[in-house]
């Protein structure tokens, strides 16, 4: 197999995947390609938060070679990692497991607008970040690390960014023991009319004090 065949392949298998699973897919990636989809989310937040003032030298952003975290960087000439996981609505993984080819209006109106996708009231968010901070957290932290972040990845359909900033201007959660801050990252966002370059929204997670 010549190298032009084995990437086509390749995409062919990232297709595969990532039809697989029709509700949220932005963040989804098989086991094959996981990997590469947290190093690209690390990537897009580390841009994010170098907007802000941050220093993360983009080019030292890769897959960690230890199970965890899943990525490790360089900021101000310090290793950091980078823990990375979906936000993620499982019941309607499972209600609408793969997409189905457009075959037309008629379809359109039937398959694609046969149910809306699940709303985000605040107390169900609210309760979905607390588990999967509590559950990231249990991890005791590598002391290598001179920082450790959470990103948590969404494409919920109904956490568009104003709702998400008010859900997040709201939530008071529990200072985790082994992570320097959590983010939540939304999926692109375009510029209205195409006017230079989108943006991923980032939010931090606030703490009680």
């Amino acid at each position: 197999m010549t190298d032009e065949e084995r990437d086509i392949e390749g995409l062919k298998r990232f297709a595969d995947s990532h039809r697989k699973r029709a509700h949220a897919p932005y963040w989804h990636a098989g086991n094959e390609f996981q990997g590469p989809m947290e190093v690209g989310a690390v990537i897009d937040w580390a841009k994010e938060m170098n907007k802000r003032g941050w220093q993360i030298d983009i080019c030292t952003i890769k897959k960690n070679c230890e199970p965890y975290p899943d990525c490790i960087a360089e900021m101000n000439g310090e290793k950091i990692g980078v823990e990375v996981t979906e936000l993620v609505d499982e019941d309607a993984i499972k209600g609408h497991p793969e997409n189905p080819h457009y075959e037309g209006p008629e379809q359109f109106m039937s398959e694609f607008q046969s149910s809306m996708p699940p709303k985000w009231p605040f107390e169900k968010f609210e309760r979905c970040l607390r588990k999967i901070v509590c559950r990231k957290d249990k991890r005791t932290r590598d002391s290598s690390l001179a920082k450790q972040f959470l990103l948590i990845v969404t494409d919920e359909p109904w956490l568009d960014e104003a709702t998400l900033a008010d859900h997040l201007s709201t939530v008071k959660l529990q200072r985790p023991r082994h992570f320097d801050g959590v983010y939540v990252m939304m999926s692109y966002v375009p510029n209205p009319a195409g006017k230079g370059h989108g943006h991923h929204p980032v939010f931090e997670v606030s703490w009680a004090e």
